[in-house]
């Protein structure tokens, strides 16, 4: 019975995964100016994704800016790097862990503030991720979120898979611990106390299929 199981089951998760990959890359999108909003979320992850949200408000394209997580000293060390920006332009979000916890924050800070247009600021390699995850955090209140990515400089989409595959790869990979994170939300209505980061099965799982050597550098 299991030799006739086993290769199906291989099958529907070659499947998945090649929908995974196909999608990942349909949603990397490259750089291009977004619509104005109400607000900037920057989703923190490096200096470029940073600088953009700051040259992002700047333009006029949000009445607010927010950089998920930065506590207020954080956010005082960004002004004076990437600003002069007005202060009370800056609404802090300290408290994101993760991706999702990201996309949990974007969604209740767009609800107590009436926001219902946001510009999200991240790398290309973490768009795909955090629209799916803005996209299903969001829903329910109509917020619309478009993604402002930042890239290496790859002239297409392609030029940018080739320079990257294997932080792609994790990515993919990560969106599945994403997902969880999701689930868990979902089944629980909370967020879970300890850090989802920390949590020891978790750091050997991803520890046996994450690439090692990736360095992230935009």
């Amino acid at each position: 019975m299991l030799r006739f199981v086993f290769p199906r089951i291989m099958v529907g998760v070659a499947l998945i995964l090649l929908f995974q990959a196909t999608a990942t890359i349909a949603l990397l999108g490259i750089e291009r100016t977004p619509k104005p909003a109400d607000a900037v979320f920057v989703f923190a992850g490096s200096p470029q994704r940073i600088a953009a949200g700051f040259d992002l408000y700047r333009k006029g394209l949000g009445e607010k800016l927010v950089i998920s997580p930065a506590p207020v000293g954080t956010l005082e060390r960004y002004v004076r790097s990437y600003g002069p920006i007005p202060w009370d332009a800056m609404v802090p979000e300290p408290k994101a862990r993760t991706t999702f916890e990201n996309a949990y924050w974007l969604a209740s800070l767009a609800r107590r503030h009436g926001w219902k247009r946001i510009v999200l600021v991240t790398s290309a390699y973490h768009a795909p991720r955090s629209r799916l995850l803005t996209w299903i955090m969001t829903r329910p209140s109509g917020v619309s979120v478009s993604v402002f990515t930042v890239t290496d400089g790859s002239p297409t989409v392609w030029a940018y898979v080739r320079s990257n595959w294997k932080i792609l790869y994790n990515e993919m990979v990560k969106c599945w611990g994403s997902l969880g994170e999701a689930l868990w939300y979902a089944c629980r209505g909370t967020l879970p106390a300890e850090n989802p980061k920390a949590v020891a099965w978790l750091q050997k799982l991803k520890a046996a299929l994450l690439l090692e050597g990736v360095r992230v550098t935009h």
